[in-house]
């Protein structure tokens, strides 16, 4: 009897199989408007780090830039919400803000699932969404941030200049429109790292509910 001949080694065969199926997920997804930010807000400049399958922030724009152009002429409440799923601990200012700027302005309904943590940047993200949800042990931290260094002295000048701006006037008045938290509570409190459980992200009013069930991910 011929021996039955194995066209892939079994190794190749699990990886062909579970790209195939991340690969339909993925899709599935984004047809569902799921958009997952499940790594750092790498700045554009960091595009080698992506791989087919991981959507960075400037994607996330992109892809809310469709569904509203989908949903053009379509009375806000008939649009169907984009759900987006956070496990990030921040990252680059410039790409945040971007992707804060276009969930603000975006009539169609955004989001945010905090399916982890929501650090940094992410957590402004997540927090200027229309609708704030959280699984029942997930973790945000509110802090200042970090500032990367510059080639040279007076450059460095400029951009923590330009940094206490952003901080200062911003992401603070961000912080005062999205939330709960006051000027007082800031002053006190905007240079910790303030970690919160969802308990306490809804009574600061960073996040509205604790989902109890899956279903609003399925």
């Amino acid at each position: 009897m011929a021996e039955k001949k194995n066209y892939f080694p079994e190794a190749e065969a699990k990886t062909t199989i579970t790209t195939d199926l991340f690969e339909r997920m993925f899709f599935e997804d984004l047809e569902e408007r799921r958009l997952k930010l499940y790594v750092p807000i790498y700045p554009i400049t960091a595009i080698s780090v992506a791989s087919s399958q991981i959507l960075l922030a400037s994607d996330i724009v992109d892809h809310i830039l469709r569904y509203n152009r989908e949903d053009k002429g379509l009375p806000v409440e008939e649009r169907k919400p984009i759900k987006l799923l956070i496990n990030s601990p921040g990252g680059d200012i410039f790409e945040g803000m971007s992707l804060m700027s276009t969930i603000m302005l975006s009539k169609t309904p955004v989001w945010a699932i905090n399916m982890a943590m929501e650090a940094s940047d992410a957590l402004y993200v997540g927090m200027v969404c229309h609708r704030r949800f959280a699984l029942p042990y997930t973790t945000f931290l509110l802090h200042d941030g970090e500032a990367g260094a510059a080639d040279s002295y007076s450059k460095f000048q400029d951009l923590a200049k330009y940094l206490d701006v952003v901080n200062g006037d911003v992401l603070k008045t961000l912080l005062m429109k999205y939330t709960k938290i006051d000027e007082l509570t800031y002053k006190e409190r905007h240079r910790d790292e303030w970690y919160m459980q969802p308990e306490e992200a809804i009574k600061n009013g960073i996040c509205d509910e604790i989902l109890t069930d899956l279903s609003l991910l399925l």
